[in-house]
């Protein structure tokens, strides 16, 4: 059985899985704020900062830990 979905992976071949969940992640964050529960929101952006650190690369890592501290910010003040 094949388990490589093509979408997953950009044109150089790197697994794009992870970074499309945390994104999928903060939408869904940003669309549900108001029903989610503070034990919700906790387990979400767990999740989020899991998801971040299996990302291989330092500097990846910093630009994306930026990008969702920026997100989750702008969605808290909306």
């Amino acid at each position: 059985m094949n388990l490589k979905q093509e979408n997953w992976y950009d044109a150089d071949g790197r697994n794009m899985a992870g970074y499309e969940q945390i994104q999928a992640r903060l939408i869904f964050i940003e669309n549900e704020l108001d029903n989610l529960d503070e034990i919700d929101r906790a387990y979400e952006v767990g999740m989020i900062k899991m998801l971040v650190e299996l990302i291989p690369n330092e500097a990846s890592r910093l630009i994306w830990r930026k990008k969702i501290k920026d997100k989750l910010e702008s969605i808290v003040k909306s």
